[in-house]
């Protein structure tokens, strides 16, 4: 007997059901494809929860329990099931089909029920749980820079490599989003940061105050609410259109500075840890000693560990707000670098030193020497080595993501993502070969991949510091040096000559009056 009414049996979605159990393997796995969800809602520890509570700047400061996300997911397509999902599904419209219509024993299929040919038929929407691995990104997605984007990790069995899927968020349950307001102010906030990086007037980093940001806020403001209208009778005013947009400028109320900082001030601190997370400049959005001390006038001495594990935030604060370097501009460096000292007149010229193929071997009491190395020669080396390259020798890991803190460097380092290990068929990939800080051992890659881990583990730690360091190390052999670590409790390295077999691709070497001159690679 056939389905009395059909629209009414599929109105409502069905489930929930596990992604992993009804899905096919390859849904949403392409860069190019996502899922989207509509009226997503949240728990943890099975409690109902928002993105106030399951969101940090780097980590949780303690371990959270299973946070689950369940969604709508529209079923354009049957391809996107498993079989195991077909099955479960067609099951339930068969239940549902005999208790809506009153069919004794339904013989309803859900090929019927989308048709034949692409466009025919109707489509059915489930329910999907999925399991919240990573951080959600709101207003910060490539692809998607106005969306909300949340990502799942479903296990497949069988599966040898992890799994990550993009889900595109439409709209939120109630709870979920009266749980997230705070977390979407933040994020707005920090989008508009992002924005007028673009401006034309963009100032640099001293000019970029708090005061700034407050005229920049009430400006804003006037430009989106000048010509538009956020409630409206569309059908009775002739001048409003469906979007709220007016065709005569409103009379806006007065938005006060004193309004504005107080905005500001509840979310200053989180605004200050989100910058100092990262040594990525072009992150520090505003001058980070000016919103220091902004933080300490509303709400006293900023508590950042609420925000995540970010190592040593104290030190952080020291070195970037409190009492932050000057920096010194490349060029300058670059040239200083490259002018070689004045000597006598008279001075007799010398070549570098390079001990010859039969000389003797240094003793292991030479090589474990607690002496200082000869001073002159430390300060002209130690003058070729970015600061952030001797800091970065002792970093630690304070998020998922590290930026290498060099302004006109690019590179990135994602834990939930790290770049595969070198083919085990081609030869062996030494630091002397571009592609080496773009790649990890394989067994830090199956470790990232397969095991669950925290942020602060050690193995974690571990595996981000040699990806810094030898990322870092690349900086280094640009200007011909290296460091070298030592036994001593006065100085633990030392500066020494990059070994000039290897030189990298853009330095050059020129004989000038016996000497050789190594010209720097801009970048």
């Amino acid at each position: 007997m056939p389905s009395l009414n059909l629209a009414k049996l599929i109105s409502e979605p069905f489930g929930p059901y596990p992604e992993e159990k009804i899905l096919q393997i390859e849904f949403a796995r392409k860069r190019e494809t996502r899922g989207v969800l509509r009226e997503v809602w949240m728990d943890m520890g099975k409690k109902v929860t928002g993105l106030d509570h399951t969101e940090f700047v780097t980590a949780s400061p303690s371990p959270l329990p299973p946070i689950r996300f369940f969604g709508i997911l529209d079923l354009e397509n049957l391809d996107w099931l498993s079989d195991q999902g077909k099955d479960w599904l067609q099951k339930d419209l068969r239940e549902r089909d005999e208790i809506e219509n009153g069919v004794r024993r339904s013989g309803l299929t859900l090929e019927r029920l989308y048709g034949s040919r692409p466009g025919e038929g109707s489509a059915i929407s489930v329910y999907v749980m999925c399991v919240k691995t990573r951080p959600a990104a709101c207003f910060s997605a490539d692809r998607d820079p106005t969306s909300l984007i949340f990502y799942s990790e479903p296990h497949y069995p069988g599966q040898e490599t992890a799994i990550y899927r993009e889900y595109l968020i439409k709209s939120l349950d109630v709870e979920t989003y009266t749980l997230s307001q705070q977390y979407f102010t933040r994020s707005r906030l920090l989008a508009f940061l992002v924005s007028l990086k673009n401006a034309p007037s963009y100032p640099e980093p001293p000019g970029r105050t708090i005061d700034w940001l407050v005229e920049k806020m009430r400006a804003h403001h006037k430009d989106l609410t000048r010509h538009r209208r956020f409630m409206f009778d569309a059908e009775n005013d002739s001048d409003v259109d469906e979007e709220g947009r007016t065709t005569r400028p409103r009379h806006l109320w007065h938005v006060s500075r004193a309004h504005v900082k107080d905005i500001l001030a509840k979310h200053a601190d989180w605004l200050l840890a989100q910058m100092i997370s990262t040594n990525r400049r072009d992150h520090h959005f505003l001058n980070l000693p000016n919103l220091y001390e902004f933080c300490c006038s509303v709400n006293g001495k900023p508590n950042l560990a609420q925000y995540g594990p970010g190592g040593d935030w104290e030190k952080t604060l020291q070195r970037l707000c409190i009492n932050p370097r000057p920096t010194t501009s490349r060029p300058t460096a670059a040239i200083s670098s490259r002018t070689p000292s004045p000597e006598p007149r008279h001075a007799p010229r010398t070549g570098r030193e390079y001990e010859s193929d039969i000389s003797e071997e240094s003793s292991a009491a030479e090589e474990d020497s607690d002496t200082e190395p000869e001073g002159d020669s430390q300060i002209a080396l130690g003058k070729l080595v970015p600061v952030y390259c001797i800091k970065g020798e002792c970093q630690q890991m304070n998020s998922f993501k590290w930026y290498c803190p060099d302004r006109k460097c690019d590179w990135t380092f994602d834990l939930t993502k790290p770049p595969p290990p070198p083919d085990p068929n081609t030869e062996p990939i030494s630091i002397i070969d571009s592609a080496f800080p773009n790649t990890i051992p394989v067994e830090d890659y199956t470790f990232l991949m397969k095991k669950t881990w925290r942020l602060d583990d050690k193995k974690v730690q571990e595996i981000a510091a040699n990806v810094m360091k030898n990322h870092l190390r690349v900086h280094m052999r640009r200007n011909g040096v290296d460091i070298k670590p030592r036994q001593s409790t006065k100085m633990p390295f030392m500066f020494i000559p990059w070994p000039e077999e290897y030189p990298m691709e853009g330095i050059e070497k020129m004989h000038h009056h016996d000497r050789i001159v190594k010209e720097e690679m801009e970048y």
